[in-house]
């Protein structure tokens, strides 16, 4: 998470680099960089970390139903966001320069969902255009985007985040303590959750100024 941190602060200062020619110095500015995508990954990340830390420190894993049900909920939405992926990179392909990325960048764009749990956030930061790279210019519209969001919040916040955070506070009642792994995947599942509303309260805010401005 630190580190995806310094990431967007870095990307943020590269995009407004300055250049010289001929003796006069400019600022150029890249608006459609999205600095903040770097952050939601590493969220995305320390958040599957977590879970996973979680369900691996648990005690009598073999007795135990919240490691069952923890893996479960680590597992399941795993496998269906790479599923996820894979299908909507066929769709994706319909786009010259969509398709040009993906023969190139397809495996990186796995890689990162694997990693971290979450092909949204993974898409995200590969749409993102910092640095000004090749690999995080993928190309896609802001619909096929907010389209992905709509997918993260079944896949993810339903079928992952929520579970877990039911699993943390039913496990650290049957202790009757607080535990440093539990709440680590408590705060991080809790963080996703928040950040999903956010998004989407964004979203639907963002969408109401379109239709106002088609109005006038």
């Amino acid at each position: 998470l630190c580190v995806c941190l310094a990431l967007t602060v870095f990307a943020f200062f590269h995009a407004k680099s300055a250049y010289c020619c001929g003796g006069k110095c400019a600022i150029s500015y890249a608006d459609d960089a999205k600095y903040i995508a770097a952050l939601l990954f590493g969220v995305q990340f320390w958040d599957f970390l977590s879970d996973v830390s979680f369900a691996y420190n648990l005690p009598d894993k073999g007795e135990n139903i919240i490691f069952y049900l923890s893996v479960l909920f680590i597992a399941v939405p795993w496998f269906m966001n790479i599923l996820f992926l894979l299908f909507y990179r066929y769709q994706w392909s319909s786009n010259a320069m969509v398709s040009n990325w993906l023969r190139e960048h397809t495996p990186k764009l796995v890689f990162v969902t694997m990693v971290s749990g979450g092909a949204q956030a993974a898409i995200e930061l590969m749409n993102s255009r910092i640095f000004g790279l090749e690999v995080f210019e993928m190309g896609l519209s802001r619909m096929q985007l907010l389209e992905t969001q709509k997918f993260k919040v079944l896949l993810t916040t339903m079928l992952e985040n929520i579970p877990q955070i039911f699993c943390t506070v039913f496990w650290m009642m049957q202790l009757g303590h607080f535990d440093d792994f539990a709440m680590a995947s408590l705060i991080s599942s809790a963080c996703s959750v928040i950040l999903v509303i956010a998004g989407t309260i964004l979203i639907k805010l963002d969408n109401l100024c379109d239709e106002q401005i088609e109005l006038v």
